[in-house]
This record gives structure tokens, C-alpha cells and sequence, in this order.
């Protein structure tokens, strides 16, 4: 018996609940959407009639719910009909909520085309309608999303070819979704340590790439980051110098050049240092490159640079680049066996500061005042803390991933710059390395001073030429009035300070405590060195404590000390100190709700907040975690969770609740949930926990065989995270499992 798309979108809310837990549910969905219960009836009668003909999820019925999409004069209709085909797996659903979102256009299409299920079936249909016209914003969303199925367990070749060819487009849309699109691919073979997916699928990305040098060295980058993936670095980074060296003799700009030229002899230096290779003639060739295109931007003045960005951008990349290469140099010594306190490091590591404050002038004139420091250089993307640092065992780094060389570093650093690197021991002979003994270092103090001022001075006049002439009957616009005086406050301030005398207040001002050891006590705490990661994290706390510091970085040490209590809180769990870890992490609250205070009174913005909130849904998770899994209180663990959710509505949240709501027996709401996530491999560990709670043992042992998968961690965290699992009360319903048992062995 056929039905008209009106009878059948009365059906849909029935047929929504079926997909989401038992028929009975049905009576408290409907009364929510205030349907009489003869509705609800009908919905029910004609839901069986649709089981009955066995059309669920077949294309009769898709081709249905396509109709209802598009065509329901009831909106709610129309909605739940595009969110059960997102929730079909199947090639007729993906290709009908493809036809909804191509006729809805603009972002709410666009939205639409992101919530096809990361499946093989998905991506036949996608690459086909990215082979179309769409509009721009339609076309970001299917080429993003064709690069995250590219990379998805399972993915055949399909489509890669069109990606591959979209960022040479001369349509400037397409060309910018096609960057999106092999973005979202590398990213995802990276999560998922996909080193042979990587190597298939880079040398077809090659041979489709606009500029081959820039892409293999993006490409060499990568492969570093994958495990398994050496080989292709050093593969791509040779193909990106070859590039570039064949380059520097056709007519093309100099400094363009110097600058690809210096990255891509970087990685390459990196990826000889990952394998045990001498490296030093790359980081010749890295820093002369630097160097070159240095010379090509001569500084002329802070206030005479100001007036060209353009300039100050090109100088502050290519001292950037020299930054990694003096980096890397210092890494690579220290991970030979070069003690910190030696004077060699030492020199080294002044070297590399002074190079960082010259990188603060520069930055300060492009960007103005903001956290600028060592977190620039220790953090950017040619830096070996992270390509070469902890997670995978490599040749030439060890099986400790680096640690003992990172912290050598950290101390050295610690010498050079003080309270700069704060939770490390300055190495010895500190002192005579003082940056207040160095003259050009003090001079570039001065000048990111005057750099201040160049930058406040700049955005005043910029804004006094772009104000509307008034006459003077016409009251001002109050907001742009506001924002003038804090322009104005802000030159005061700038020209106040460059008027004083240079000290450790001035150097506090500029340059904020770097997240070094933050980054170390994450990484170790990852590997299963719990009682390392506590330890610096306590110290590094500690240290800004101790320090007082300027009313400009107020927010960011408060911010960073509650990131300190949270690593030491997550450690004390892993080294079953419950009820310290439970001391610390409440003390991390408390201090993440007297900033959000802090923000609200002082009207700092929504966005801000935002990141605060996850901040603190981020420790309420970390309280979650210890009262169930070490103290043994779920009730208490709930209340932490529902608190977190509140804050944060993502993935990982409502796959933490969905976990909660099945260890409470709630099985329907869970699964409801569930249908919410998008997997990812951040998250295979906690699904596993998911549907072992919800007694679907086959599930949940292929999630965590995914979790598992020594290709995805190094030794370390693979051996801690089997540790974890095997006492997971979460686990416990697969504990006499063989299968549990081999995996976690």
C-alpha cells in the first residue's frame, strides 16, 4: 500500500524512536512535541506497516524519506526525516541526503554534508556530487569531508584524484575547498598512524599538486608525525629540496624561494636526526636560506617598518625559520650526549634567544602586543619538540623518545632566559650566560619596546582615517568610541613603558612563561611515566606561583597554573593516588571558576569564556574519571560528568555521558547518544567502554583492538594504556574474555 509524503511524515517521529530504543519511549517523545495520542497511534500503525514490508533502510524507504525531506509542509518533519538518512549507513541514504543538502544550499546544506556517516558507503555518492558544480560553500563542505572518508579505515582510491586536482583550480573556491579537503585527508592518516595510506595516497597527491615543493615538504612533515612514516619523510624531504634548488635558478621571487628553500632543508634535517643521520649539512643549508631571504627584508627601523606589515610578516618567517634551525641544532647535540651545563650548549642556547627576541620585535609589529616567547619558536611546526619528541621509538631518538633531551633543554634554555622556562632547573654556570650580559640581547628588549609603540601607534592612526568625519551636533557611536579609548590607553601604556629603564619587569611584560613543561608532563604522563609528568607539572605550577607577574599576562598564568593542577591531579590518578589527585583537581576548579569570575567582571567576551568553560568541563572529566575508576564512587562520577556536559557539547562529552548513562542503566538514553558521535581514534578507548557497559561485547572489543593497535602509540603508551584497560572497572563485563585477554596481555 503506497502512502502520500504527508501520511508518511507522520511516521517519521515513530520511526526515529524505534531507531533510538524501544517502541515505549514513543509515548513520552510524542507528548513532548504535543501530539494527541490518536497521532501517535497512527504514527505507530503506520510504522509497522513500513517493518512489516521490510523497508527499513532500503531504497523504497529512503527514496521516502528523501521526499519528506525536501517536502514535508511540517518543518519538524522535514528535520527528523534528513537526521534519520545521516543515520542510515547505506550508498541510497548518503546519496539522498546529498540531494537535500545540494537543494538547501549555503550552510545549512553545507551542515548536511557534514553529517554523512564516516563510512565507505558515503564516499562513492560524495566524490560524485564534488565532481558536480556546487556553490562555494557546498563545495568546502564535500571536498573537507571527501579528504576525512579518504582517510577513514577501509577507504578505497575513490575521489582522492578529483582532491588531488581541486587545489590547482583557477576557480579560487574550489581551490581553497581543495586545501581544506587534503587537509582533513593528512590529518586523519596522522590520528590514525596510517603510515602505508600516507605513501598511496601522497604520491597521488603529488602528481595532481599546483607546487610539488610546497607540498612535499607539507607531505615530509606529516610522515614525521606518522609512525612508520621515516622513510617517506626523508623521501619528501629530499623531493621538496630538489624542488627548491631547481627553483632558485628560474624567476621566481628570492625571498619566497629562501623561505621554502630553509623549511624544506629543515625537515629534512629532521627526519636525518629521527634516523640516526648526520644532519649537520642540511641545517647548514636550512640557516643559510634563512639567512638569504633575512638580507632580502632589512630591518629599517621600527617605526619606519611599521608602516609595511608585509615586511615585518616576511622577516618574522624567516627568522622563525633560523629560530628551528638553531633549535634543532641544540636538540640534536643534546640528544648526542651534550651536557647542559657545558659551554657549548650554553652558547648555543644564546644563541637561539637572542634569535627568539628578535622574532618578538617582528611579531610585535605584525600582530602587536600579545603571548609572543618561546612558545613561538618551541612550538611551531619545524620544531623538533614536535615532530621528533615523544610517541613513537625512532632510530635515531631512543627508546626514552627524547625525554632526557628535552629536558636538557628545558635546563639550558632555563639558563639563558630565566623564568622564561619555568618548571626547569637552570643549568649551571647560569649566570655568566645572563641575557643582561649581552648586549644585543638588551638592545632587542629596547627595540620590541619601541615595537609596542610602533604597533599602537600604527592602529590609532588607522583608525582616526577610517572614522566617518561628524559634525559636531552628532553624538558619537558609544562601542567605537570605547574601542578608540582603548587604543588610546593602550599607546599611553606602550610609550609609558618604553620610557622606563630595562629590567626583569620589562622582560615580564614582553615575554610570557613558555608551556614546555606542560607540553613534557603531557607527554610523559602518556608514555606511562606518571610520577615524572607530576613532578614537572608541580614544579612548573610552582614556579608561577612564586613569580609575580604583570596585569597582562594575569589571565594566561592563571590559566596555565590551572593546566598545571590538572596534569599533576591526572598523574596522581594514574599512580593510584585517588584522594590526592581528588585535592588537586578541586583546587584546579575552584581556580578556573574564579577566572571565569574574573571574565565576567570584566566584560572580556563570550569567546573567551568559551575557552575557559573547556578548560573547566576539561577538569570536571579528571574528577569523573578518578571518583569511578579509583575511588570507587559512580554516583559522585555522574554529578562530575552532567556538569562537564553542561559546558561542553561535543564528541567527547556526550560520549563520556552516553558511557555514564549505560553504567546507570540507561540503556535507550546511552544509545541515543551514541548516534551523536562521530568516531574518532581520541575516542575508540571510551566507546569500547560504551558498549561493554551496554553488554555488546563484539563491539566493544573491536573498538578497543582499534585503541590498541601498536601502530597508533609508541611502546610506552601502548603498554599504559593496556594497564589501564585490564583494571577499567568500565571493562569488567570482558575481563574472562579471551579475546580481552590477548589484547591486553
Amino acid at each position: 500500500m503506497s502512502r502520500s509524503p504527508r501520511s508518511l511524515g507522520r511516521v517519521l517521529l515513530a520511526l526515529l524512536c524505534l531507531v533510538a530504543g524501544p517502541a515505549a519511549a514513543l509515548a513520552g517523545t510524542v507528548a513532548q512535541g504535543g501530539l494527541t495520542s490518536a497521532a501517535a497511534s497512527e504514527r505507530l500503525a503506520a510504522l509497522e506497516d513500513l517493518l512489516l514490508g521490510g523497508g527499513r533502510g532500503g531504497p523504497t524507504l529512503v527514496a521516502r524519506l528523501g521526499s519528506l525531506a525536501l517536502e514535508d509542509p511540517d518543518g519538524r518533519v522535514r528535520e527528523l526525516a534528513r537526521e534519520v538518512l545521516a543515520g542510515l549507513d547505506s550508498r541510497a541514504a548518503c546519496e539522498a541526503l546529498l540531494e537535500v543538502a545540494v537543494a538547501l544550499g549555503g550552510d545549512e546544506g553545507a551542515a548536511w554534508i557534514a553529517r554523512l556517516p564516516r563510512t565507505p558507503r558515503a564516499q562513492g555518492p560524495l566524490a560524485g556530487a564534488a565532481a558536480g558544480a556546487l556553490e562555494s560553500s557546498l563545495e568546502l563542505a564535500a571536498l573537507t569531508t571527501l579528504g576525512e572518508l579518504l582517510a577513514g579505515p577501509g577507504a578505497s582510491l575513490e575521489g582522492l584524484e578529483l582532491l588531488a586536482e581541486a587545489p590547482a583550480s583557477p576557480d579560487l573556491a574550489r581551490a581553497r575547498a581543495g586545501r581544506a579537503g587534503v587537509a582533513a585527508l593528512l590529518t586523519g592518516l596522522v590520528a590514525r598512524g596510517d603510515a602505508a595510506g600516507l605513501g598511496e595516497r601522497g604520491e597521488v597527491l603529488l602528481r595532481g599538486a599546483p607546487r610539488v615543493g610546497e607540498l612535499a615538504t607539507r607531505l615530509a612533515r606529516v610522515a614525521l608525525l606518522t609512525p612508520g612514516g621515516l622513510d617517506l619523510a626523508r623521501r619528501w624531504a629530499a623531493l621538496a629540496v630538489r624542488v627548491q634548488r631547481a627553483r632558485e635558478v628560474g624567476p621566481h621571487g628570492a625571498v619566497e624561494v629562501a623561505l621554502e628553500a630553509a623549511r624544506a632543508h629543515q625537515l629534512l634535517a629532521l627526519a636525518e636526526v629521527a634516523a640516526g643521520r648526520p644532519a649537520a649539512a642540511s641545517l647548514s643549508e636550512a640557516e643559510e636560506a634563512a639567512r638569504r631571504a633575512l638580507r632580502a627584508t632589512p630591518r629599517r627601523g621600527a617605526t619606519r617598518l611599521a608602516s609595511s606589515r608585509r615586511a615585518a610578516s616576511t622577516r618574522r618567517e624567516a627568522l622563525l625559520r633560523l629560530a628551528e634551525v638553531q633549535l634543532t641544532r641544540l636538540f640534536e647535540r643534546l640528544l648526542g650526549g651534550l651536557p647542559p651545563e657545558s659551554l657549548e650548549a650554553l652558547e648555543l642556547g644564546a644563541t637561539l634567544h637572542r634569535t627568539s627576541l628578535e622574532l618578538d620585535v617582528e611579531s610585535t609589529l605584525v600582530l602587536g602586543a600579545g603571548a609572543h616567547g618561546w612558545d613561538d619558536v618551541l612550538g611551531s611546526d619545524g620544531s623538533p619538540l614536535q615532530t621528533l619528541l615523544l610517541g613513537r621509538t625512532l632510530p635515531g631518538v631512543g627508546e626514552d623518545g627524547g625525554v632526557a633531551a628535552a629536558r636538557g633543554l628545558g635546563s639550558v634554555l632555563a639558563a639563558v632566559s630565566g623564568w622564561e622556562l619555568a618548571g626547569f632547573e637552570p643549568a649551571e654556570a647560569a649566570e655568566s650566560f645572563s641575557m643582561w650580559k649581552d648586549p644585543s640581547r638588551v638592545e632587542l628588549l629596547s627595540a620590541a619596546l619601541g615595537a609596542r609603540v610602533a604597533h599602537a601607534t600604527r592602529l590609532e592612526r588607522e583608525a582616526s582615517m577610517d572614522e566617518p568625519r561628524r559634525p559636531p551636533f552628532v553624538t558619537r557611536d558609544l562601542e567605537a568610541q570605547w574601542a578608540r579609548q582603548v587604543r588610546r590607553w593602550q599607546l599611553t601604556q606602550a610609550m609609558q613603558e618604553a620610557e622606563r629603564p630595562l629590567s626583569d619587569r620589562t622582560r615580564r611584560l614582553l615575554r610570557p612563561p613558555s608551556s614546555l613543561a606542560l607540553w613534557l608532563a603531557r607527554d610523559l604522563r602518556t608514555e606511562g611515566r606518571a610520577a615524572e609528568a607530576g613532578e614537572l607539572a608541580r614544579a612548573y605550577g610552582e614556579a608561577l606561583a612564586d613569580d609575580a607577574y604583570e596585569e597582562e599576562w594575569l589571565l594566561l598564568v592563571q590559566e596555565r597554573r590551572a593546566r598545571a593542577a590538572l596534569a599533576e591531579g591526572a598523574a596522581a590518578t594514574d599512580r593510584d593516588e585517588p584522594v590526592r589527585a581528588r585535592t588537586v583537581l578541586l583546587a584546579a576548579v575552584e581556580r578556573i571558576e574564579d577566572l571565569l569570575g574574573t571574565i565576567d567582571q570584566r566584560e572580556m567576551g563570550a569567546a573567551v569564556r568559551e575557552q575557559v568553560e573547556a578548560l573547566l568541563a576539561e577538569a570536571l572529566t579528571s574528577l569523573a574519571v578518578n571518583s569511578n575508576v579509583k575511588l570507587g564512587r559512580p554516583d559522585e562520577a555522574v554529578a562530575w560528568v552532567e556538569r562537564a556536559h553542561a559546558l561542553r557539547d561535543d564528541s567527547w562529552s556526550r560520549l563520556l555521558l552516553a558511557c555514564y548513562r549505560a553504567r546507570a542503566g540507561r540503556a535507550a538514553e546511552a544509545r541515543a547518544l551514541l548516534r551523536r558521535v562521530r568516531p574518532s581514534p581520541s575516542l575508540h578507548y571510551n566507546l569500547a567502554c560504551t558498549h561493554a557497559l551496554l553488554g555488546e561485547a563484539d563491539a566493544a572489543l573491536a573498538w578497543l583492538e582499534r585503541d590498541l593497535d601498536p601502530a597508533g602509540s609508541s611502546p610506552g603508551a601502548l603498554r599504559r594504556q593496556k594497564e589501564w584497560a585490564a583494571q577499567d572497572p568500565d571493562l569488567a563485563s570482558l575481563w574472562e574474555d579471551s579475546r580481552f585477554k590477548a589484547l591486553v596481555e
